[in-house]
């Protein structure tokens, strides 16, 4: 596992968009040759993270702590064009946290919980963790059925640095070439089923899923053990989760900037 408070370099993100293309494949395929036994599989896929929206206020969160964080962020930086642009995504957080989505664009069985700690890297120089030649994924229990995107746009921006972010374009191709090739391998047609037109277009659409998300997990990630908030007494009510969420820790200013990098590339890209 990389340090948490380190984004990945683009060798990192590249494979791991390449995995993704082959487990989101599986879902496609077995959408599409046996439908009742993908609605079967998927059938009690509430998101164990709905359970949380009422204790903990959500919506609540979202608006007042992480849009408005960011937004602020972009005003001290002069991105007047794009605090307005996300000043208007305020109506869409309901159904954001809600995990509301079009009955047809629950193409895939998706990770649902993919920043840093949950991937671990192989290198063939045990002391040169830049280029690794294998990866795996852990933790699905916050597993989802959903669009593809959520599960990128977590990852991308929660792990990327700034030349992660420049490739983009590389990095979505990366993942629809794997995708294609593994749905095509395992006896369906990839032009029929998702495009890369949707895939694009499906990042508008459900992006802000994993912005939100980004936002608590670089926060969680940028804390020392020693700042870290308890979430047993958050659970039990002796700490306020938002309070926890907001301190300001050691890492604060690395952490704004990386929020400031991600807010700035989705705006930019899609809004």
């Amino acid at each position: 596992m990389l340090d948490s408070k380190k984004p990945w370099n683009l060798e990192h993100s590249l494979m791991v968009m390449e995995e993704f293309g082959k487990f989101h494949a599986i879902s496609f395929a077995l959408n599409d040759q046996d439908p009742e036994l993908f609605k079967y599989l998927t059938r009690n896929m509430t998101p164990l993270q709905f359970e949380y929206h009422h204790v903990l206020n959500l919506e609540a969160y979202c608006i007042g702590v992480i849009l408005e964080s960011n937004m602020k962020l972009l005003k001290e930086s002069g991105r007047l064009d794009l605090y307005d642009k996300f000043d208007k995504l305020h109506s869409e957080v309901y159904d954001t946290i809600n995990y509301v989505v079009d009955v047809e664009d629950k193409r895939t069985i998706c990770h649902g919980d993919c920043w840093n700690n949950n991937f671990m890297f192989k290198y063939q120089d045990e002391n040169d963790n830049q280029k690794p030649t294998n990866v795996k994924f852990l933790d699905f229990q916050l597993a989802i059925c959903h669009s593809p995107v959520v599960d990128l746009v977590f990852n991308i921006y929660s792990t990327g640095d700034d030349v992660t972010l420049q490739n983009f374009d590389l990095l979505l191709e990366t993942y629809y070439k794997s995708l294609s090739n593994c749905i095509e391998s395992l006896g369906s047609d990839p032009s029929t089923l998702f495009t890369y037109d949707e895939l694009r277009r499906h990042w508008r659409k459900y992006g802000l899923f994993g912005i939100l998300m980004t936002y608590t997990a670089l926060r969680l990630s940028h804390f020392t053990a020693e700042e870290a908030p308890d979430f047993i007494e958050i659970s039990e009510g002796k700490k306020d989760f938002m309070e926890c969420l907001t301190s300001k820790g050691k890492y604060e200013e690395q952490c704004k900037q990386r929020l400031l990098n991600v807010f700035t590339h989705f705006g930019d890209t899609f809004l």
